[in-house]
């Protein structure tokens, strides 16, 4: 199996749709909207399998899916078929008709699945995965539409600067859309606005996994494996045949020669998938890691060429289902490509410019600091201390203005994105006074 990382891009999420793990007051209440349950109907029509009792829920205000009935520790949740999901290759990948090879791997990896979900979007009735495009939020709200003023709440340039390039880069995909849509058959003229929703949606869903080749050739090989391996228990009988004892030689090379081409699609990357999967995406994410519960894990089987949600540890009837969208999502990546922030992250890291030059700066982890030089622990926690102090605003301020209730969303994330930063910077700056005891 390939275990799937969501991608290092991805981004844009709508805090009205999945994501959000802060905590918000409310009952936990079944789904039983019209696009919520034509989307389970469309799965159990398509073969998508799911544990009893799964189903799309609201908790408090925020979306998600749980089961009503307790689930054990290695059940599979979801078992989506590859046949279902929308996905491009990261080369090698066949354009849609109209459009040459070479245009279309010219577009970068999110553009060019953004384009197959306007493709399919505009198919209407006849839409192959009709009901999942419709349960797609209608709008976004991240760091990538804020205002100047909103931005400058979250007091990093650092991270500003990482908002603006990132628009540009999207500019500049629209750039390609725009003048490949009509070649793949696109109404003209492709929106501007129309083209970052389907970004957006692509880029706050999308996973990465790589597919190993084709199935019906991992089948093969191991067919052929087996065939080789029985004809040699069983050698006398064969070789009363014509040329039998030929049979299990070619047939363990037919195997090997296939396990050597997978190694190799692998080796060059040429099934790096990025997909868009059905009902599983519907999952919100956590954190793993030690200390903290087993989320579900998700992965790629070969064999069943479906996409598998396995649960890691028992979980009660009516608990909200989690996957990790990656071990190595900083608050700085799910604010940027998701819209909201985890508190405590366990991935959390921060950049602090040494102010000698754009190259040299000192990132922080929750295991220990990494620079382009060495510094001892005092340097460390001095950097950190002026680092604080040159703030506008301190935690324990930060910690009173949540608790006021009057914040607007933007205002809110950017100030728990700003908290979970200093709370990490303090905890260096500390450290001096740990060393020295």
């Amino acid at each position: 199996m390939s275990h799937l990382s969501p991608i290092s891009f991805l981004f844009l999420l709508s805090l009205s749709s999945t994501g959000a793990v802060t905590n918000r007051p409310g009952l936990t209440t079944q789904r039983i909207d019209p696009p919520a349950r034509r989307l389970l109907e469309w799965a159990a029509a398509r073969g998508v399998r799911t544990a009893p009792g799964f189903t799309l829920a609201r908790f408090g205000t925020l979306d998600g899916v749980c089961a009503s009935a307790p689930l054990r520790a290695g059940s599979t949740i979801v078992a989506l078929p590859r046949a279902q999901t929308l996905a491009v290759k990261a080369a090698g990948h066949h354009p849609p008709a109209g459009a040459s090879r070479a245009a279309w791997e010219e577009g970068a990896w999110f553009a060019r699945l953004a384009m197959l979900l306007l493709l399919e979007e505009a198919r209407g009735a006849a839409r192959a995965l009709g009901p999942y495009v419709e349960l797609l939020p209608a709008q976004f709200d991240t760091p990538m539409h804020w205002t100047e003023g909103e931005l400058k709440e979250l007091q990093s340039d650092v991270f500003v600067r990482r908002v603006a390039e990132d628009r540009a880069k999207v500019e500049a995909a629209y750039a390609w859309a725009a003048a490949i849509a009509p070649d793949v058959g696109m109404a003209p003229p492709l929106r501007l606005e129309h083209f970052v929703w389907a970004v957006e949606c692509v880029r706050s869903r999308a996973f990465s996994t790589v597919i190993s080749g084709d199935v019906r050739v991992l089948a093969g090989s191991v067919l052929s494996g087996a065939a080789g391996l029985a004809m040699l228990c069983i050698d006398g009988a064969v070789n009363l045949l014509p040329g039998g004892e030929l049979l299990p030689t070619c047939a363990v090379a037919v195997s090997g020669l296939a396990a050597v081409w997978q190694l190799w699609y692998d080796a060059t990357s040429r099934g790096l998938t990025y997909v868009m999967c059905p009902v599983i995406d519907s999952m919100n994410h956590k954190s793993g890691g030690v200390g903290r519960p087993q989320v579900p894990e998700l992965v790629y089987s070969s064999l069943q060429d479906a996409y598998l949600v396995i649960s890691q540890r028992d979980l009660p009837a009516g608990e909200q289902i989690y996957i990790s969208y990656g071990s190595s999502k900083d608050n700085d990546a799910l604010l940027m490509y998701y819209g909201f922030v985890e508190r405590e992250n366990p991935a959390q890291r921060v950049t602090v410019p040494l102010g000698n030059g754009d190259s040299e700066s000192l990132q922080l982890t929750r295991s220990g600091h990494l620079g382009t030089h060495h510094i001892s622990v005092q340097q460390c926690a001095d950097i950190c201390r002026r680092e604080l102090d040159a703030l506008p605003t301190t935690i324990e301020f930060d910690e009173q203005l949540l608790k006021t209730g009057v914040l607007s969303c933007r205002h809110q994330m950017a100030i728990e994105w700003r908290l979970e930063r200093k709370r990490l910077l303090f905890e260096f700056a500390d450290a001096k006074v740990a060393a020295a005891a």
